[in-house]
């Protein structure tokens, strides 16, 4: 019997293979790789197939990578292929290729805010192709962005850690890195376009209460008064703060404080801006049968001396004051009518310090000429001396020991120039108790009758340069000093201390340029010339004839007396006394004295050096220390009317981070102290405000430490400053 198949038929069984079909879909599924098959270095992207196989195994470009799931992380590039099994369905393979994207490389200029600059730019220089987006946002909170936060060029505000992030328009990758902004201590110069110009006497009474004001009116809305000193009246102080505003004294005025009972108050400068004193015109503190008073000059610019600053006491049995002129950014200048002078009496002297703190300031570098020879002037804050800095005491009664009249020049990043090489002496036989001097410009600290003499500090970051003189070559011829010098001139009395440090410069010294000599016949002898440099130390005699020499004077002038020390090193770089120039520590019988030339490079001696080297072993070679340990290792104290004072390494407070070994082969170690878990910012400056490092601390409650690595970078002298939790410390770091 035949059978036919029906249309009904024929449908049952369609629908019988399409259920079929079905049931063995679910079991193998299909191959297909989704995912984006490309992604930025450093990142990945996830490749996937259907789930629901019995098995899954990946490879790329031929190569197994071990992965047995549908869905796996792509972190390079390549053909990746997955092979799926099913133990009710035929295996199955399929592959995609995957592509890495670079991000945009970008480098960002970052710098040490300029003076008198509230505000900078980062210049952001993308060096890969194609187009991209900015996008500048601030780390931390430590800054803002003012403007531009989309563009290669943003303005920020200071200071900060600033996050540039730059994106690939085309690929979507981008790159991030921080920029950080520094000023080293908070704000630099700020000046309005006003300048308060003092242009007749000003008093003021303390014999009243409230004190008296009187005089020009230019000033009295910027005066005050303090008496929280003490009982003695020499401890009040007349202050002026004139903020943002320039102040002149102009036309021969004179401001100073009425006596109290002989005694007389202290006066204190201060402002944001500059301060000029022109010729003629005096700041003048007095006391007669009692102390004086400090006079500061504390302003953030320029400090400009035409004029006389001058702290005295007329009658033995007192002390004059200290002075201290210091600049926070800018240069300390003392004009050829300039004169600085602090003179005391048989009681002793008392300070005086030019300090340029400009730990914030980047200015352009200029140059200056010494003897034919260009010479690098390290800039940011530097102090000029072509007029007088004196400090005078005759010492004959009381502690010997004490008050011995001290001179400190220190600038902290820029450069010191003595210009005492005018013709003439600026004071031409000056008289002091029945004697007449020579002075000419320079820096002075002398004695009379004193057991222990004074010394001059000078110390800059980059070069010391000191132009000597000769003898006064017409009229009457009076005894008179090198341009720097720490001298007794009674009858026995002692030289004292010349310390002079280069710390990244040189030091040029030509003609009197250093001097400790005196009678020396008490015994020991201190008196001392210390030239320490990092790099070269050159010594000329410009001058036509041996007036113009010793240019190192530590002789005993005197028959019986000792001659002094002459200390004379180069850390990286030589020693070259040139043709004529002398460098003494004898005496006209007695003890000779003592010459100590070390260098790294050499020592090339075409004058005289007398007596000779006393280790001649160590001329060359001595390079293991990079450069002289600072004196001082920073200003500190700078609110207005505070005196600004100077950190010594030696005696250097403990702060709450600790950064050792230092000197460092480039491997330091960072500790320091959290009250609690916290991010802290690690920055490494150099110092021209370059970053060379910037690092971030993830710290723990407690004592923590960080090892950094910083082995990459030149020798040199760096600035370290931890950030983080209401701590921010700095440190200076030596690279060798």
């Amino acid at each position: 019997m035949k059978k036919h198949i029906t249309t009904g038929s024929i449908l049952l069984l369609m629908m019988f293979l399409f259920n079929f079909q079905m049931v063995f879909a679910g079991i193998n599924p299909s191959c297909t790789i989704t995912g984006e098959p490309s992604f930025c270095t450093g990142g990945s992207t996830s490749l996937c197939v259907p789930s629901g196989a019995s098995s899954y195994s990946w490879s790329k470009d031929g190569t197994s990578l071990g992965l047995t799931t549908n869905c796996i992380n792509a972190s390079s590039s390549g053909f990746y292929t997955v092979f799926i099994t099913n133990q009710q369905a035929p295996s199955m393979s399929c592959g995609v290729q995957v592509i890495e994207k670079t991000p945009p490389v970008f480098s960002v200029l970052t710098q040490i805010l300029p003076c008198g600059t509230a505000q900078t730019t980062l210049n952001i220089n993308v060096t890969s192709q194609g187009l991209v987006n900015y996008s500048t946002t601030v780390d931390n909170s430590f800054g803002n962005v003012i403007g531009g936060g989309t563009s290669s060029t943003p303005t920020v505000a200071v200071p900060g850690n600033y996050n540039v992030v730059v994106t690939d328009q085309n690929s979507g990758c981008s790159s991030s890195q921080f920029a950080p902004v520094s000023t080293f201590g908070g704000s630099c110069i700020f000046c309005n376009e006003n300048t308060i110009t003092v242009s007749s006497d000003i008093t003021i009474d303390f014999n009243t209460t409230p004190a008296t004001y009187t005089g020009d009116p230019a000033l009295q809305p910027y005066f005050s008064e303090d008496r929280s000193g003490g009982l003695s009246p020499s401890k009040w102080i007349a202050k002026f703060n004139v903020g943002p505003n320039k102040l002149l004294i102009t036309n021969n005025a004179v401001i100073k404080t009425t006596r109290v009972g002989g005694a007389a108050p202290g006066m204190t400068f201060s402002g944001s801006c500059d301060f000029v004193i022109e010729t003629g015109a005096q700041i003048i503190a007095e006391g007669h049968s009692k102390d004086a008073g400090d006079i500061i000059l504390q302003f953030n610019g320029d400090i400009y001396v035409a004029g006389t600053v001058r702290d005295e006491v007329t009658e033995n049995s007192a002390l004059p004051g200290q002075i201290v002129l210091a600049s926070k950014c800018g240069d300390i200048n003392i004009a050829e009518s300039g004169l600085i002078t602090d003179i005391g009496e048989d009681k002793g002297g008392n300070d005086v310090s030019l300090l340029a703190c400009g730990e914030c300031c980047q200015i352009p570098t200029k140059s200056l000429s010494l003897g034919g020879n260009p010479v690098p002037v390290s800039q940011c804050g530097n102090i000029n001396v072509v007029g007088l800095v004196s400090s005078y005491a005759e010492a004959t009664v009381g502690n010997q020991s004490l008050h011995r009249p001290n001179v400190k020049v220190v600038s902290m990043n820029g450069a010191v120039n003595v210009y005492a090489n005018s013709y003439e002496p600026l004071y031409d036989g000056f008289t002091r108790h029945g004697l007449k001097y020579d002075l000419f410009g320079g820096i002075i600290s002398w004695t009379d009758k004193n057991a222990k003499p004074g010394k001059v500090e000078v110390q800059a970051r980059g070069n010391i340069s000191v132009q000597g003189h000769g003898i006064d070559p017409t009229g009457t011829v009076s005894k008179s000093f090198g341009a720097i010098a720490a001298v007794g001139v009674g009858p026995s009395t002692l030289g004292g201390l010349v310390d002079v440090r280069s710390l990244e410069g040189s030091i040029y010294a030509s003609d009197r340029a250093f001097d400790v000599s005196g009678k020396n016949t008490l015994f020991p002898n201190v008196a001392k010339i210390k030239l320490h440099a990092h790099g070269r130390i050159d010594i000329y005699r410009v001058g036509t004839d041996n007036t113009f020499n010793p240019v190192l004077d530590a002789r005993s002038l005197v028959s019986g007396g000792k001659g002094g020390t002459n200390d004379i090193r180069s850390y990286q770089d030589k020693i070259h006394i040139h043709t004529g120039a002398r460098v003494l520590a004898t005496t006209v019988s007695g003890t000779q004295g003592v010459n100590k030339l070390e260098a790294c490079t050499g020592v090339t001696n075409n004058g005289t050096v007398t007596p000779a080297d006393a280790v001649p072993g160590n001329n060359s070679g001595s390079c293991s220390t990079y450069a002289p340990s600072p004196i001082y290792e920073s200003c500190w104290e700078f609110p207005n009317n505070i005196p600004v004072r100077l950190r010594a390494e030696e005696k250097q407070v403990e702060t709450a981070m600790n950064v050792f070994p230092n000197p460092t082969d480039g491997r330091i170690t960072v500790q320091f102290n959290s009250a609690s878990a916290d991010k802290y910012r690690v920055t490494v400056f150099s110092m021209t405000g370059s970053v060379v490092m910037n690092s971030v601390i993830d710290a723990t409650e407690g004592m923590n430490s960080q090892e950094l690595d910083l082995t990459n970078v030149s020798k040199g002298m760096y600035i370290l400053i931890l950030e983080g939790n209401n701590i921010k410390e700095q440190k200076r770091i030596t690279v060798q």
